[in-house]
Parts: structure tokens; C-alpha cells; sequence
């Protein structure tokens, strides 16, 4: 399971397998090398199947052949931003039901209620 607030998100082992037994795949999408090994390392760390992508563009390349559970995007990306790429996951009939996270530094209530 997911717990979040705005300081840390936890995570639990009872969330890493599917049905199957296959693992959990997460799909982190974000410009920042440093961010995205980090994100990739504790959930590996954790039990998680993971992809990157360093920006929108690779990020809708992915999710075809990775077909992950959950993406954790964040919103501020040269060329294609977080705020595209969910727009597009979510015309997409294959991808419309992926649960997308933000992972943003923007704090102001419009960039929020936008990622919604």
C-alpha cells in the first residue's frame, strides 16, 4: 500500500506482487537523474519491478512495453511536461486506468489542482 503526505511516502511489501506473484512494476518518469535513481532504489529496495524515463517523450515509449501498475511522474520536464504526458496516458484507452503520482516540487495550489 501507498501512505503519503507531503513529507514521505511508505510503502509497504503487501503491495510489491500481483496476483500472479509477479512483482509490482512502476514506471518513474522524471528529468532529474539523481531523483529518478533514488525513487529507483528504494523501490527496488522494496520488492518493485521498475523502468525510467528521463523525460515525456521516452516516458509514452515505456509504458507501451513496460506496462507498469503505477507512475510517478513529475510535472516540470523540458519539451513534453508531466502535465502532457498525463493528459496523453489518460486519452489513451490502454493507459487511461494506470494510477499516475505526481512527484513535484510546485506548491502552488493551481500546479496541484492541474495535476488532479
Amino acid at each position: 500500500m501507498f501512505y503519503g503526505n507531503t513529507n514521505r511516502m511508505i510503502l509497504t511489501t503487501e503491495t510489491t506482487s500481483i496476483a500472479n506473484g509477479a512483482k509490482s512494476r512502476i514506471l518513474i518518469v522524471d528529468d532529474d537523474a539523481q531523483a529518478r535513481c533514488l525513487l529507483e532504489a528504494m523501490l527496488q529496495n522494496e520488492g518493485f519491478e521498475t523502468a525510467l524515463a528521463e523525460n515525456g517523450r521516452r516516458a509514452l515509449e515505456v509504458v507501451k512495453t513496460f506496462q507498469p501498475h503505477l507512475i510517478l511522474l513529475d510535472l516540470m520536464m523540458p519539451g513534453m511536461t508531466g502535465f502532457e504526458v498525463a493528459a496523453k496516458l489518460k486519452m489513451n484507452s490502454d493507459t487511461k486506468s494506470i494510477p499516475v503520482i505526481v512527484v513535484s516540487a510546485l506548491e502552488d495550489r493551481a500546479s496541484r489542482l492541474r495535476g488532479l
